[in-house]
């Protein structure tokens, strides 16, 4: 025999049971914002990058060690809802005490939780590992404390990533007379790994002017691309460069091994998708611009992402159908307040904005100072957003957490009655899969005070 079945779709105020992509998350530290130093606000606390895993976000950077003239590379964990983590380091804060000065400029999180710190001393580049509770690593470089040069000068860090094998590959800049960008690879005993490259490193001598590192990926094939540029002085070159997983420059990407563009500011942040695409994001003429390429480098002309915010990106994540782009804004949207701000920006798949992310697809955040520059992003398993940089010239380490882009989906509240999120929604179509027969099926959509939306109508199935 036959059922009748009476379904109700409840337009619920998103307020009532979840937040809006695009808000602050009040589950972290319970306003979506952190603020800490490690001795003291009155010297330097400076958060450069962010990391997450399951458990844990972490923020490396350097800070004083009360001295006021001795910074050091530094790293603070938190839970998930944003309180310390007393259980790594000191009350939940590392600072390394040789060499003297330091600082990082990139986290990494392996996948048996040990903690990767990338930066540099006055003279020398370091990649640090700590275990899971903080302390250094003897297993790596015999202290824990990885120490190189890639040139007889000083050099800059800038990005690394794990290959699939837990080799860790790390990039830079030198400041020799003719100055290069380098990429280097580690052994998992943070050793040299002089099979890549010459020596264990792949250098690309800048043509004209000192260049600048900005981002770095490794395809699914361990083939790695770097992002850099030369600067205004010489009109904005910039340059998506790919090298051979062994190191060498990989001359199948747009014939000659790099992709170069004039007029831009620079690719500045970049994500590879499973099947190699590359998405690299720009700004020109007061627009956001992200710009897809196929993995031989030619550029997908039938692809188009932009915004019309002025925005310095700095990280792009994939997740869920959605292009996310982390950075901040050199104006506040919809203003004109010169207002640097903590941002992210959503887009679909297909490149158009989500708009129901954030403000027609911006989300910004105030920390607090007129300068807040945001440095690098994370993204949690969940979607959740995590923003670290500066706060002004404040001595704080500092992060927020944003709500994601959101899935369509339904929560069940009661027998035949599902809610319908994100809510309010556009440009979504659902489907309704019933588990037996009915007779009868009626779907009517109403509102909170019981009202049948207007233009929903009945519809009988």
């Amino acid at each position: 025999m036959c059922s009748k079945l009476l379904l109700l779709l409840l337009l619920l105020p998103q307020a009532f049971w979840c937040q809006n992509p695009g808000q602050l998350d009040t589950s972290f530290d319970g306003d979506g914002k952190i603020y800490t130093t490690f001795v003291s606000s009155t010297y330097i606390n400076w958060s450069c990058a962010v990391a997450t895993d399951a458990t844990r976000v972490y923020l490396a950077g350097y800070a004083n060690d009360g001295s006021g003239t001795i910074n050091k590379l530094s790293c603070i964990a938190f839970n998930l809802n944003g309180t310390p983590d007393n259980s790594f380091a000191t009350n939940g804060k590392f600072q390394l005490s040789w060499p003297t000065t330091a600082g990082a400029k990139d986290i990494e999180i392996q996948p048996d939780g040990k903690v990767l710190l990338f930066g540099r001393d006055n003279f020398h580049l370091l990649v640090v590992r700590l275990n899971h509770d903080g302390s250094l690593d003897p297993t790596w470089s015999e202290d824990g404390i990885a120490e190189f040069d890639a040139s007889d000068t000083v050099d800059n860090s800038s990005r690394m990533a794990l290959q699939q094998d837990g080799k860790l590959i790390i990039s830079g800049e030198t400041t020799a007379v003719n100055p290069e960008i380098f990429v280097a690879r580690l052994d998992q005993n943070g050793s040299i790994d002089s099979s890549f490259g010459v020596g264990g490193k792949y250098s690309f001598t800048m043509p004209h002017y000192t260049g600048h590192l900005r981002n770095l990926v490794i395809q699914s094939d361990d083939k790695i691309i770097i992002a850099f540029d030369e600067g205004i002085v010489m009109n904005n070159l910039s340059y998506l460069l790919r090298i051979t997983a062994d190191g060498v420059l990989d001359n199948s990407f747009n014939t000659n091994g790099y992709i170069m563009n004039s007029g831009l500011l620079g690719y500045r942040a970049m994500a590879t998708s499973p099947d190699g695409a590359i998405f690299a994001a720009t700004t020109h003429n007061g627009n956001v611009i992200i710009d897809k390429f196929g993995t031989d480098g030619l550029q997908d002309n039938g692809f188009s992402a932009t915004a019309p915010f002025q925005f310095e990106s700095k990280d792009i994540f994939l997740k869920d159908g959605r292009i996310i782009l982390v950075g901040y804004t050199k104006v506040r949207p919809f203003a004109s307040t010169v207002t640097e701000d903590y941002a992210a920006i959503a887009f679909n798949e297909n490149g158009s904005v989500d708009t129901n992310f954030g403000t027609n697809g911006i989300a910004w955040v105030d920390m607090g100072s007129q300068y807040d520059t945001a440095l690098q992003g994370a993204i949690q398993s969940d979607g959740k957003i995590l923003i670290t940089g500066n706060y002004g010239w404040n001595g704080q380490f500092v992060v927020c957490r944003l709500i994601g882009p959101a899935l369509l989906g339904t929560t069940t509240f009661g027998k035949n009655i599902v809610g319908l999120y994100p809510n309010p929604t556009i440009d979504h179509k659902f489907n309704i899969a019933l588990g037996q027969k009915y007779s009868h099926v009626f779907v009517s959509i109403s509102n909170t005070l019981g009202q049948q939306v207007e233009g929903a109508g009945l519809l009988r199935m």
